[in-house]
């Protein structure tokens, strides 16, 4: 019973979390933009169109690894909710 309660704790923090990672995902975003463009860019090349070519590509990875990661953990929380769901049905689906 007390495991129950710990893995609905879990759960329910999980969900909290996943609320909110949108929110550090997308400012996690916005800064990585003008720090690449600032201080990895240069690196490259001197030209403006080079350096602002770099930052889209380095941006648009960035995104499309933050959308893939925010996936993965929605799908995961889901299959952590199934298994809970489940696991406190059982008990009761269970012939004596």
């Amino acid at each position: 019973m007390d495991q129950d309660q710990n893995l609905e704790a879990q759960l329910v923090a999980t969900q909290n979390f996943l609320k909110i990672l949108p929110y550090f995902l997308g400012v996690g975003w916005f800064i990585l933009v003008p720090v690449i463009y600032v201080f990895v860019t240069p690196i490259f090349s001197d030209s403006l169109f080079i350096k602002v070519g770099v930052t889209i590509c380095f941006a648009t990875s960035s995104l499309i690894i933050d959308i893939i990661f925010f996936k993965i953990m929605t799908r995961n929380v889901e299959i952590m909710a199934q298994k809970l769901e489940e696991e406190s049905l059982e008990p009761f689906t269970k012939q004596k």
